[in-house]
C-alpha cells in the first residue's frame, strides 16, 4: 500500500474538459481541437481509474474497504511492479513496468496539459496518443478543408528533419511531430538515412 500511496501522490488533478471545451471548440477549420477532446477524455478516464484504485488499495490494507479481485491486482502490481489489467482495460498500451509506466503516464500527461495551455503544439509527441489515428486522420481533414481537396486524394508525404530540430511555428500544411519507433534498424541523424 505504500508504493500506492506513493502513485497516488504523484498523480495530478483532473483537467477541466468542459473548460477545455470551451477554450478549443469543435470547429470546421481545426480539427485537432476535436483530437484533444477525445484524448483528454481518454487520459481523464485513465487518471481516474489509477487514482481511485491506488487510494482505495491503501483504505483496503487498512480494513475501511472490501479488498476486491481488481484492489488485489493493483496490490500484485505493485509487489511485482507490473501494471494491473484492471488499469490496462483503460490505458494506451504499454509493456514497461508499472514505476515506469506511470513515469511515462505523467509525462503523457504533461504533453496534454501543455497543449490545453499553450494552444496547439508545434511538434505532437506523437506515440503520447492513445489513438494516433486520429491524430493522423485529423491532420488530413486540417489539409483537405484548408485547400478543399476530398480527403480520400490526399497521401502522405514526410520530410525527416534532424534530432535537434526544434520548430518555433506552425508548418503551413501538416504537422511535425516526434516519438516514433522503428525496430530492426536505426536513424543515422548524420547522414539522414535508417542504418
Amino acid at each position: 500500500s505504500e508504493i500506492a500511496g506513493d502513485i497516488a501522490a504523484k498523480l495530478p488533478e483532473m483537467a477541466d474538459q468542459g473548460a477545455v471545451l470551451r477554450t478549443y471548440p469543435v470547429r470546421y477549420d481545426q480539427c485537432l481541437n476535436t483530437v484533444l477532446h477525445m484524448e483528454l477524455g481518454k487520459f481523464c478516464r485513465l487518471l481516474t481509474k489509477l487514482k481511485a484504485t491506488c487510494i482505495d488499495l491503501g483504505k483496503a490494507v487498512k480494513g475501511l474497504v472490501v479488498f476486491s479481485p481488481d484492489l488485489e491486482e493493483v496490490a500484485i502490481g505493485c509487489l511485482t511492479n507490473r501494471i494491473p489489467g484492471v488499469w490496462m482495460g483503460t490505458s494506451y498500451p504499454s509493456l514497461k513496468p508499472m514505476l515506469s509506466y506511470i513515469e511515462d503516464f505523467l509525462l503523457r500527461w504533461k504533453f496534454m496539459l501543455n497543449w490545453i495551455k499553450n494552444d496547439i503544439p508545434y511538434m505532437f509527441w506523437f506515440s503520447a496518443f492513445f489513438f494516433q489515428q486520429a491524430f493522423l486522420t485529423g491532420v488530413l481533414q486540417n489539409y483537405a478543408r484548408k485547400d478543399k481537396i476530398a480527403i480520400d486524394q490526399i497521401i502522405w508525404n514526410f520530410e525527416v528533419k534532424k534530432m535537434s530540430f526544434t520548430p518555433e511555428e506552425h508548418p503551413e500544411r501538416g504537422a511535425y511531430s516526434n516519438g516514433l519507433f522503428m525496430d530492426g534498424a536505426r536513424w543515422d541523424d548524420d547522414n539522414m538515412c535508417v542504418a
